[in-house]
């Protein structure tokens, strides 16, 4: 039903981008998403206003996942190296060092991801 040029029945606005932000998260294309909101009574504009924000703030999400991932990364490798070349130039007998495996695994693990969901966003 349309009063006024606002619908008035089905899915509100909000309704809409919420719907369109969990299903874009869930790969699915945005042109059938785009679809169900014109079947449903938007215009193709609104419906596309819509699709944009959904996009943007999801592309934001995974820039973020993807700077700290990559600075969890380099951190671990940093940390490893100092302390590698402390350990190696403390002399002949050698001092122990850390290792952290476990910030590069799960940077590495994060800037996968996040560099995987961009690609298949386009």
């Amino acid at each position: 039903m349309n009063d006024g040029g606002k619908i008035t029945s089905g899915r509100s606005w909000r309704q809409w981008h919420a719907h369109f932000d969990i299903q874009v998260r869930q790969g699915r294309p945005a042109q059938d998403l785009l679809a169900d909101m014109t079947l449903s009574g938007y215009s193709q504009a609104e419906a596309e206003a819509i699709a944009g924000d959904a996009m943007r703030a999801y592309r934001s999400t995974l820039a973020r996942v993807l700077g700290c991932s990559t600075f969890l990364m380099m951190g671990g490798v940093l940390v490893t190296c100092a302390t590698y070349s402390t350990a190696r130039a403390s002399g002949a007998g050698g001092a122990p060092y850390f290792v952290w495996f476990g910030a590069v695994v799960c940077g590495l693990i994060g800037v996968a991801y996040s560099i995987g969901r961009l690609a298949r966003l386009r």
